[in-house]
């Protein structure tokens, strides 16, 4: 198998992983998201309502470019907003005292970069 292959399974994991959770932040209410969300009760709603924002365009962002073939160079620029929105997250999380979270913030800043490289590199569109 090709490595344009696993590049797109890592592109739809993250999609549903960014889509999911950016979701969440967006339609959640404050109690909610606390519930779900430890890390959140440090941050301002308007912060929260932005990282899911951001998470929810850069779960879009990650596939469609290239699904769509409208402007696939995109797709590794939203790879890298998304590393940089998960190295944001991981510094939170550090702050916060909330070291489970790092469980999932971490590989997912690999899996975005690996995904920037793969297609700014080796696959490019």
């Amino acid at each position: 198998m090709s490595i344009n292959f696993w590049l797109w399974i890592l592109q739809v994991l993250c999609a549903v992983i960014f889509l999911a959770t950016g979701a969440m932040k967006l339609v959640l209410d404050r109690e909610a998201l606390a519930g779900r969300f430890e890390w959140t009760k440090a941050l301002p709603e308007f912060v929260i309502r932005g990282i899911g924002a951001l998470e929810t365009l850069g779960g879009l962002g990650i596939v469609l470019p290239e699904l769509t073939r409208i402007l696939p160079s995109l797709t590794p620029l939203a790879a890298l907003g998304l590393t940089a929105t998960m190295v944001g997250a991981t510094a939170t999380n550090i702050r916060t005292a909330h070291y489970s979270a790092l469980t999932l913030s971490v590989p997912l800043i690999f899996i975005c970069g690996l995904i920037a490289w793969g297609r700014f590199v080796l696959a490019p569109a």
